[in-house]
């Protein structure tokens, strides 16, 4: 699955480095009020992305698991997973809210 998504991401990087080779600026399509076009941070940001799931995919679980289980005394397996996807998961629930604040906040300044 980890070799998968390493392939998508570097897949949607190389398309997006040769839009912008070719001069092209397309937009991210992110949703309301964000219409802002692709850029090179965000094509390294994604290679970035495709290096990490593809070392990833190289790693196997109990290896890559075992600093965080040595790092904190008493922690399951399972529980050192759970921390491992609570983690990016509680970035993504505050991007969201900062973007659903900033979305609300136009919105209402429309209104006015």
């Amino acid at each position: 699955m980890l070799r998968l998504a390493a392939a998508l991401f570097a897949s949607f990087g190389l398309a997006m480095a040769s839009a912008l080779l070719r001069g092209h600026r397309p937009s991210r399509g992110r949703g309301v009020g964000e219409d802002r076009p692709v850029s090179w941070l965000l094509v390294a940001w994604t290679g970035g992305l495709a290096i990490f799931a593809g070392l990833s995919s190289a790693i196997p679980p109990p290896s890559g698991l075992q600093v965080l289980w040595r790092a904190t005394s008493g922690l399951s397996r399972d529980a050192a997973l759970a921390t491992l996807i609570a983690l990016p998961l509680l970035g993504l629930t505050w991007r969201a809210v900062t973007v659903g604040l900033r979305v609300h906040n136009r919105l209402e300044a429309l209104r006015r």
